[in-house]
């Protein structure tokens, strides 16, 4: 949220709203070594001494309004891919174990497009034919380049269905949401539905563990079932929604990130943190050129003085030249993506999260945080995505946040035995401390701010007093001096001199 000009010229909000939507899990899958996968004929590496013969993976989410008057980001959290069957001679669907799919969506405007893309983007990427493809490969070629390259066509395909079926409901040619042109979208669709127990055809949230502002474990429910009404296709119609959209597919060789606006994902790898996507802004060389090329503009940093990314889904009043391709328009939803190796002693975990998060910190400061957190005892990492936002609060985000944590087998996390031995509670800690002096997180970010407040105020009325007596010192000089000279409006005179007897 806040990407629009009529975004940010939102009131805000007297107090941040503090609770949070937390999603957490963890997936357990056999060991393979990235490396020797691709070296060894795709035979997985495992059982080795002194080596796991699996490991797991841990992941978790959290969302939170903060200052705007609404939150429009979704998140969504896949452990494993059930990828349905290329022709009838399959027999019936693959699940891919050790293959996740992670993403955060930032939206504007509204939070239509946003939410549609976090219940779809699954079922629309299984459906694609690299994925069938991809499942024909031997171990060893999806590990290697073949592979790598199916995923990157398919996730870059997601992204353009995704944005092609949102374009369609806008048109109005559309009638129900969980209908797409395709038999293995349907199929796709049929088996999310069995996974998330209910109908995709609306937007929806997503279900699965999560806490409310008690740390209570809570279910979310369908919020609608079946076709869409008159009614709603009109509101669709109207609907000037757009969203920023980050992807990461982990699968066990690789880590392949699409990203299409300013929402980011970063690797950390033997502490260091390594960018998986870059922002897309309008003043960037590239997009600049193509938002010119459309007969835009870029005003104040923005397409058409208006957004402030230059890519992403929805935003359809941007990708309105007909004659143009969809990455040729001013706004596109063709996302740019990296591909990183995966190394499984050193990587560590990746964040996927919204600018909300990346406005007030950079990459490394980000990482530090997590292992920070990590390393103070933390083993929850839903607890630990939600005193990140809790810390970015207090530095002043003003924006919807949302924040993404997949822990990989290389990640530091201590166990029950090592907590007691260090004496380290974590998060939990940190959120006693808070209590005893009576502040959430906004009160405690609104304090600091009202103490520098009066700091402020106080030099200022310091300094007055200041220039008071200098104009005092001045007017004093100006009367006691003698009739006939003049006195120095700046001098002031020197005290007299004392005679010291012998």
């Amino acid at each position: 949220m806040g990407n629009t000009v009529a975004a940010e010229q939102q009131t805000q909000l007297d107090e941040p709203v503090t609770t949070k939507d937390t999603e957490s899990g963890e997936i357990t899958v056999p060991f393979k070594d990235s490396n020797n996968v691709r070296a060894n004929g795709g035979k997985a590496v495992g059982g080795a001494e002194g080596r796991p013969k699996e490991n797991t993976i841990r992941y978790a989410a959290s969302s939170m309004q903060g200052w705007r008057p609404s939150n429009e980001d979704h998140h969504l959290l896949i452990p494993s891919i059930t990828i349905p069957p290329p022709s009838k001679q399959w027999n019936g669907p693959t699940t891919l174990r050790d293959h996740s799919l992670f993403a955060v969506f930032d939206g504007h405007g509204g939070n239509f497009t946003s939410r549609y893309a976090a219940t779809h983007m699954l079922s629309v990427l299984v459906a694609r034919s690299e994925l069938a493809q991809y499942l024909a490969l031997s171990e060893r070629e999806r590990g290697d380049v073949p592979g790598v390259e199916l995923l990157k066509s398919a996730m870059t395909g997601a992204f353009l269905d995704l944005d092609q079926e949102l374009h369609s409901l806008h048109r109005g040619t559309a009638k129900c949401m969980s209908r797409a042109s395709s038999e293995r979208r349907e199929e796709a669709e049929e088996s999310d539905k069995g996974a998330r127990g209910g109908m995709l055809c609306a937007p929806v949230l997503l279900c699965g563990e999560r806490r409310g502002a008690g740390g209570e474990a809570r279910s979310d429910q369908p919020t609608h079932a079946g076709p869409m009404s008159e009614e709603m296709i009109s509101a669709i119609r109207s609907d000037r929604s757009g969203s920023t959209a980050v992807a990461v597919l982990l699968t066990p060789t690789h880590v392949v990130c699409a990203n299409s606006g300013d929402s980011r994902s970063i690797l950390v790898r033997s502490g260091v943190a390594f960018p998986l996507s870059f922002d897309h802004k309008p003043t960037a060389a590239s997009e600049h050129d193509r938002i010119v090329n459309a007969a835009g503009v870029v005003q104040m940093k923005r397409v058409d003085g208006d957004l402030a990314v230059s890519r992403g889904l929805g935003d359809f009043r941007f990708k309105s030249n007909l004659q143009l391709r969809a990455d040729q328009q001013k706004v596109s939803a063709r996302p740019d993506l990296i591909v990183s190796p995966r190394d499984e002693k050193g990587d560590e975990f990746i964040v996927v999260a919204c600018d909300g998060i990346w406005d007030v910190m950079d990459n490394q400061d980000c990482a530090k945080v997590v292992q920070g957190l990590l390393d103070d005892g933390e083993d929850d990492l839903g607890r630990l995505c939600e005193e990140v936002l809790d810390i970015c609060l207090e530095k002043d985000s003003r924006d919807n946040m949302t924040m993404a944590v997949v822990g990989l087998p290389g990640c530091r996390i201590m166990s029950k035995d090592e907590q007691r031995l260090a004496g380290k509670r974590g998060v939990a800690e940190r959120r006693e401390a808070r209590a005893r002096k009576g502040m959430t997180p906004g009160e405690s970010r609104r304090a600091r701010r009202e103490a520098a407040k009066r700091a402020k105020m106080k030099a200022a009325k310091e300094r007055a007093a200041k220039e008071v007596e200098a104009v005092a010192a001045i007017t004093l000089v100006k009367d006691e001096a003698a009739p006939g000279t003049t006195a120095s409006p700046t001098r002031v005179p020197a005290p007299p001199l004392v005679k010291v007897s012998e």
